[in-house]
C-alpha cells in the first residue's frame, strides 16, 4: 500500500524594521532586499520610520540679523504690465561701504527676463523691479567684484553684458565681448567665449575692461571636440574644473590640464555644484562626483527612474551638507502625482545627503531654480516653479505638504521570491505600526489584498490569507502627517508540487 505524503510547511518572518535602506531603482526586483523600496516618493525615511517629507512654503523674511528673528511675507510692487511668473531666482551677495556692512539681495527673473529685487533681510520685504535691464534671452547670474565694488552680472548670448549694483544706474558694456561662463581663480579671470566654446581665455584684467583686443591678447587653453562644449566652470579643492557636454577636466594653479572624465551620458550643467571639497553633476545615465584628482559616476540605484528622460532643465543648489536637485524622472508606475496632471520640465526634488550618500525623493513639484540662501539669521533653499505655481516662491519645508497642499506618499517593497524560489508564500499574517492612517497592499504575482488601516499608537495585525510565488507590500498615505514602523510579515512556505 501506497504511503500517503503529506506536505511539510516552514513558517517564515520577514521584518522591516528600518526604512532607512530607502530607494534601490537598479537592482533587478527580484533580487532586491526585502526592506529597500522600488518606489518610493514623498516619505522620509533617513530616521529608520517613514514620515512626512520635504515640502515647500511661501517664503518668508526675517526681520533682523539675529537668529530667530520674526518672519514676513514680502510684498511686490511690480508694474502691471510686466509679468509676474518667475523663472530664476539668485542670491546677490553686497558688501555696502557707505554702511559698513552687507546687505544682501535676492533678485528675481520673471518669464518676461525683467529682473526685480529685495533685501534678504528688512523690516518690510518688498520686490521692486531693477529698470534698464531688459534682456532678449533668459541671463545667466553671477556676483562679481569690479576692484572697488560688488555687483551682479547679467549675461547671455544675444545682449550686452550688464552692472547692477543698486546703489548706480545700470551700466551696460557693448564692448565687453559676449561669453557663456566665467569664474575667478588663482587671482586670474577664466572665461568661457559664446560660440563653438572649445577655447578657455585666462587674464588677470577686470572683466568689465575687456574688449577684442584685449580678448586677443589672453592666455587660451584650447579642448578638442571629443567631450564637446564647455558648458560651466567650477572652482573648489584649488583648481579650477571644466564641465563640458560629454567630460569633465581641471585645471591647477598652474594651469595645467588634467582630462578627469569622458563620458558616453551628457551632462547637464545646471545641475553642476560645489558640495564642500567635491561636486555633483547629474548626467543623462545617473549622478557623477568630482574629486580633487577624479570624476565618476555614484551607485546611488536610480538607473530605471533615469530611463526615457532627459534633464536640461534640471537645477541643483546645495545646503548644509545636502545636494538638492530637481529634475525629471520616469517613475513608470501610471500614477499621477502633483504637476503631473499637466504639462511639466521637471517633477521631482533628490535631497542627497553628502556625508552618507543617502537620499530621499519628493514627487509631483516643478521646480525651475534653485538658490540657496545663507545670510546671518536667513539660512533657506528657495525654488520658483514651472505651471501655476510660477507666481509663488518658495522655500523648503519638512512638513510634506506643497503651499499646504498634503503631497501623496507612496513606498513599495520588491515583489520577491523571498529568497525561496521553489516554494509557495502563503502570507497568514502583517502587523504594523502607523500612527496615522494608511492604506497596506499585500500582493503577489496572481493576486493581492488591501487594507485601510486607522492610525493607532498600537501595533495592528492584520490577517491576510494570500499566496504566490513572489510577495510584494505596498504603503499608501495621504494624511498631513506620517509615521510607519515595525512591519513583520508571517508567511509559510509550502512545496510547489502540493499546490
Amino acid at each position: 500500500m501506497k504511503k500517503t505524503k503529506f506536505p511539510s510547511t516552514t513558517q517564515i518572518e520577514y521584518s522591516i524594521s528600518n526604512f532607512a535602506n530607502g530607494l534601490d531603482a537598479t537592482t533587478d526586483e527580484n533580487i532586491t532586499k526585502f526592506n529597500s523600496a522600488v518606489n518610493s516618493y514623498n516619505f522620509e525615511y533617513k530616521n529608520g520610520a517613514l514620515t512626512e517629507g520635504m515640502g515647500f512654503e511661501d517664503m518668508t523674511f526675517p526681520y533682523g540679523h539675529d537668529e530667530g528673528s520674526p518672519e514676513y511675507a514680502p510684498r511686490f510692487f511690480l508694474d502691471d504690465d510686466k509679468s509676474h511668473e518667475f523663472a530664476k531666482v539668485w542670491h546677490y551677495k553686497e558688501y555696502e561701504p557707505h554702511y559698513d556692512e552687507r546687505i544682501d539681495k535676492i533678485i528675481l527673473i520673471a518669464t518676461d527676463k525683467i529682473p526685480c529685487y529685495s533685501r534678504v533681510i528688512s523690516t518690510v520685504p518688498a520686490f521692486s523691479h531693477i529698470r534698464n535691464i531688459e534682456p532678449t534671452v533668459m541671463p545667466k547670474m553671477k556676483n562679481y567684484h569690479t576692484g572697488e565694488k560688488d555687483c551682479v552680472l547679467f549675461f547671455n548670448d544675444a545682449d550686452n553684458l550688464v552692472c547692477w549694483d543698486n546703489y548706480y544706474p545700470v551700466t551696460t558694456y557693448s564692448n565687453v565681448p559676449k561669453f557663456y561662463d566665467f569664474c575667478e581663480f588663482n587671482d586670474k579671470l577664466f572665461v568661457v567665449p559664446s560660440g563653438e566654446r572649445l577655447t578657455l581665455y585666462i587674464d588677470d584684467r577686470n572683466l568689465l575692461t575687456w574688449t577684442a583686443q584685449t580678448k586677443a591678447e589672453a592666455k587660451t587653453i584650447s579642448f578638442d571636440s571629443e567631450r564637446g562644449y564647455i558648458n560651466k566652470l567650477l572652482v573648489f579643492n584649488n583648481s579650477c574644473y571644466v564641465i563640458r557636454d560629454f567630460g569633465i577636466s581641471r585645471i591647477n594653479d598652474k594651469e595645467k590640464v588634467s582630462h578627469l572624465l569622458c563620458s558616453a551620458s551628457r551632462l547637464y550643467e545646471k545641475t553642476a555644484c560645489v558640495c564642500g571639497n567635491r561636486a555633483l553633476v547629474l548626467g543623462k545615465d545617473g549622478i557623477y562626483e568630482i574629486g580633487t584628482v577624479s570624476a565618476e559616476k555614484l551607485n546611488f540605484k536610480i538607473d530605471r527612474l533615469l530611463e526615457g528622460v532627459t534633464n536640461q532643465n534640471a537645477v541643483a543648489s546645495f545646503r548644509n551638507g545636502v545636494y538638492y536637485l530637481a529634475c525629471r524622472l520616469n517613475f513608470g508606475d501610471n500614477q499621477t502625482i502633483g504637476c503631473e496632471s499637466g504639462t511639466y520640465k521637471n517633477n521631482a526634488l533628490i535631497a542627497i545627503d553628502t556625508n552618507t550618500n543617502k537620499y530621499t525623493i519628493s514627487r509631483g513639484i516643478d521646480i525651475s531654480d534653485l538658490c540657496t540662501i545663507q545670510y546671518d539669521s536667513c539660512d533657506k533653499l528657495v525654488a520658483t516653479f514651472n505651471g501655476n505655481n510660477a507666481v509663488k516662491i518658495g522655500q523648503l519645508s519638512s512638513d510634506g505638504k506643497f503651499f499646504g497642499t498634503t503631497q501623496s506618499r507612496f513606498w513599495s517593497s520588491p515583489l520577491t521570491d523571498m529568497g525561496y524560489s521553489n516554494k509557495i508564500k502563503y502570507v497568514k499574517e502583517i502587523s504594523i505600526l502607523s500612527l496615522y492612517d494608511i492604506t497596506l497592499k499585500v500582493f503577489s504575482e496572481c493576486e493581492s489584498r488591501e487594507f485601510n488601516i486607522k492610525g493607532s499608537n498600537i501595533i495592528s495585525r492584520l490577517p491576510v490569507r494570500l499566496k504566490g510565488k513572489q510577495i510584494g507590500i505596498s504603503i499608501s498615505s495621504n494624511t498631513p502627517k506620517s509615521y510607519i514602523s515595525n512591519l513583520k510579515l508571517f508567511a509559510n512556505l509550502i512545496d510547489n508540487e502540493y499546490v
